[in-house]
């Protein structure tokens, strides 16, 4: 490759980059122009934020600690309050561009070319994004495993450099310090080490491995008999479904359809189970659906949780569909599947009026005006569903209302 093509291709992926920031801004710009608290961001994390101040840093919440929401609310507090909101959708804004960061950045040898790396961005940004997880630092967790997994790609290689390496270790301490999920992935890096012989992946897994036994520490300390008394049956359905369901069809009324993924389960297992990349993209994907439903509300998965595994999932039909080994039935196949993620994805990535965001739901401007004026002292936040409205009460700040 000549200095002109290389320089031609990092032009690419800057434009890539690019391309992918404003889909992100103007998938809802209202949420930049409006900021707002989602959930338990602002009822949990802002009020502690409000009550503790820099001890909240230290702070767990539900059970396990969370890194980002913890640090965004905290620095919240810093601002009129009015403005607090737009701090934590910034820094929800930030996470959300470190997988096209890492993306373009790329190394791996799964991300090698422009066409590549085009589909990595775009399968990050269109498959599986819920809104409940788009620009809030509570649901960061699940963009973290998204990050995480991009780390693991790269420490798969040889002659990544010190300030890179660096990074990766940040990216991963940090990962592992925002919610549980992403410490699923920690055998799968000592897999990687074990397979390569790569010690940024031996490094990486030993992040985890600390970050992991910390967030033990909390979740030790629940009750979990009611909820591991209702595995079943049903469970073990959603968790094999959803593996493949998910990352085609998403959750929203197409279940029906996913009889039309079995000719995709097939080829997977006949053509790629001998791969050396099958138990990186398609084991991650399987052990990240079974674990992430059995931590769901519930054990209902979907949504939120099948954001991570369907990015991953379809990961692997790209390196599957780029892989010249494969003949040519194999790869037009995966190549099927992966267009059919992609138009589906597209399909589903407008903001859904009313169940992310309505113009009839208060804004937090307007909730602060009435406070500072003494109207009021519980303020509305998002979401505020008819059947479920969330506030926050700035008169006690420990106190958390759901009407």
């Amino acid at each position: 490759m000549n200095p002109l093509s290389i320089r031609e291709f990092k032009r690419v992926e800057i434009a890539l980059f690019l391309i992918a920031l404003v889909a992100i801004v103007f998938r809802h710009v209202d949420l930049f122009l409006f900021p707002r608290f989602w959930a338990e961001e602002g009822s949990v994390y802002f009020t502690s934020a409000m009550a503790h101040g820099v001890d909240s840093l230290w702070l767990s919440h539900q059970g396990y600690y969370s890194l980002i929401p913890n640090v965004a609310t905290y620095l919240a507090t810093w601002v009129p309050l009015d403005r607090a909101p737009a701090v934590t959708t910034v820094i929800a804004f930030i996470v959300q561009l470190i997988p096209f960061i890492l993306i373009s950045a790329s190394q791996s040898m799964f991300l090698s070319t422009w066409k590549q790396k085009a589909l990595a961005m775009a399968v990050v940004l269109f498959i599986g994004n819920t809104g409940e997880i788009w620009l809030n630092t509570i649901n960061s967790q699940f963009h973290a495993i998204v990050i995480l997994f991009l780390v693991l790609l790269e420490s798969r290689e040889p002659n990544i450099g010190r300030g890179k390496c660096g990074f990766l270790g940040v990216l991963t301490l940090v990962a592992g310090l925002s919610g549980i999920p992403a410490n699923i992935l920690a055998p799968v890096f000592f897999y990687v080490y074990i397979t390569t012989g790569n010690a940024l992946a031996l490094r990486l897994f030993s992040v985890l491995c600390f970050t992991t036994i910390l967030q033990l520490f909390f979740v030790l300390s629940l009750d979990h008999g009611s909820r591991i008394g209702s595995f079943g049956i049903p469970v073990l359905t959603k968790v094999v479904l959803g593996t493949i369901q998910y990352p085609i069809f998403r959750t929203y009324g197409l279940s029906a359809l996913t009889l039309l993924t079995i000719p995709l389960v097939l080829a997977v297992f006949k053509y790629l189970r001998k791969k050396d990349y099958f138990l990186l993209f398609f084991g991650s994907t399987f052990l990240l659906t079974a674990l992430l439903i059995l931590m769901s509300l519930g054990m209902r998965g979907g949504g939120r949780y099948s954001y991570a595994p369907s990015v991953i999932f379809v990961m692997g039909l790209i390196a599957a569909s780029f892989d010249r080994s494969l003949g040519v039935l194999p790869r037009r196949i995966f190549g099927f599947y992966l267009s059919l993620s992609l138009v589906v994805g597209c399909l589903m990535f407008p903001f859904r009026g009313g169940l992310w965001d309505a113009k009839d739901w208060k804004r937090w401007s307007s909730e602060v005006e009435q406070f500072e004026s003494g109207e009021k002292t519980e303020l509305y936040i998002y979401p505020q569903w008819e059947k479920k409205r969330w506030t926050l009460t700035l008169e006690t700040t420990n106190s958390v209302h759901q009407k």
